[in-house]
């Protein structure tokens, strides 16, 4: 994609920063993040490592940390949360 648009990396990321508001890694994380949170509104898992396999993370701290960075929940607290609504 970048030798299609013949501009380095970073001017890509500085030029995406500026359209869209965040970086390319912060928009990936976002869209893994609304990823897991839609399979948390299916209810169609066993458990949290299922949604950590589902969303293809690379295990259960990696997701609990993620979520927690992006959210300020655990994924726990965040379900116990958001209970009614989902």
């Amino acid at each position: 994609m970048i030798d299609l648009a013949a501009i380095s990396k970073r001017q890509l990321d500085r030029k995406f920063l500026e359209v869209v508001g965040v970086t390319p890694k912060c928009y990936a994380k976002i869209i893994q993040l609304n990823y897991v949170i839609g399979l948390m509104a299916s209810k169609k898992y066993d458990s949290i490592q299922d949604l950590a396999q589902s969303a293809e993370f690379y295990d259960l701290s990696h997701l609990a940390h993620r979520f927690k960075e992006l959210t300020g929940f655990t994924p726990n607290e965040f379900l116990k949360a958001t209970s009614i609504l989902l």
